[in-house]
């Protein structure tokens, strides 16, 4: 996915990097198997390639998955064929793929998001200490615009965000489009 911040082009990965100062970023996989039965094997494989080869190979992975996503594919050889040309370590990708920990972990994960009343991807969570106080259920790029004006929003900054605030600040953005 590409998307322009105040006209930056830029990867979904370099989202934290543009905005990780405003607020902490942080990402949990929702795999919603009521939608998609085969969602919790592409988030494993892409755990998986994320613990062996970090971050920015993870967001690389997710951006071109969804370049080639469709919901009508019947496996995820498809998938595992993204996360294989991102690293040479193919046979640790295949072992953790195989194995329980990155499996166990994906469903723990699951069961809090659904617990937080998650009920698409992606949803963004504002949360204040560990409490869920605000979760917006968006597309991909209107996350990124939410994204964009929370960082607006800082810890010095004399304003405060509000949800009527965002929807004015997001029919703007869709009107300048």
């Amino acid at each position: 996915m590409r998307w322009e911040p105040n006209g930056v082009d830029a990867e979904v990965g370099e989202i934290v990097q543009l905005f990780g100062n405003a607020f902490n970023l942080i990402y949990r996989n929702a795999p919603l198997t009521d939608i998609e039965p085969l969602a919790i094997g592409k988030a494993v494989i892409g755990e998986c390639l994320r613990t062996i080869e970090g971050n920015e190979k993870y967001f690389q992975f997710i951006t071109e998955m969804y370049r080639e996503y469709n919901i009508f594919q019947k496996n995820n050889d498809w998938v595992y064929e993204v996360a294989k040309k991102l690293t040479k370590k193919q046979n640790e990708l295949k072992s953790c793929i195989d194995g329980d920990t990155i499996r166990e972990q994906i469903g723990k994960e699951r069961i809090e998001a659904l617990s937080d009343w998650v009920s698409s991807t992606p949803t963004l969570g504002i949360f204040f200490d560990d409490e869920l106080v605000w979760r917006y259920s968006v597309s991909g790029l209107k996350a990124m615009q939410i994204v964009e004006y929370l960082s607006l929003f800082s810890s010095k900054a004399d304003q405060f965000w509000s949800e009527g605030m965002l929807e004015n600040y997001l029919q703007k953005y869709e009107v300048s489009q």
